[in-house]
């Protein structure tokens, strides 16, 4: 079981990540520029605001994937259990 320490030094450790890697993507595209319609657009930090879509989108894929697999998962467990798991070796069995 986790305790609550574990928790906050881990939280603190994915704070401090998160932080330091923003401010280096920032820093490397803080000039970038995109062609939009034939203008040109500076969007401050684009690298940043691309991971961080990047990142939003992947955790919405995996939960909307994960929620559909978890009555299967359910449904396997109880099947497995209505079927003697752990299987017991037949006589025949070598």
């Amino acid at each position: 079981m986790a305790s609550a320490l574990g928790l906050s030094l881990s939280l603190l450790s994915a704070l401090v990540t998160l932080i330091s890697f923003a401010g280096m993507l920032w820093g490397i595209s803080h000039a970038w520029a995109i062609h939009v319609g034939g203008t040109r657009v500076r969007i401050p930090g684009l690298i940043m605001w691309v991971a961080f879509l990047f990142a939003g989108v992947s955790t919405w894929v995996t939960h909307i994937v994960g929620r559909r697999l978890i009555p299967l998962n359910f449904d396997k467990l109880r099947f497995d259990g209505l079927c003697g798991y752990p299987h017991r070796p037949s006589k025949t069995s070598v």
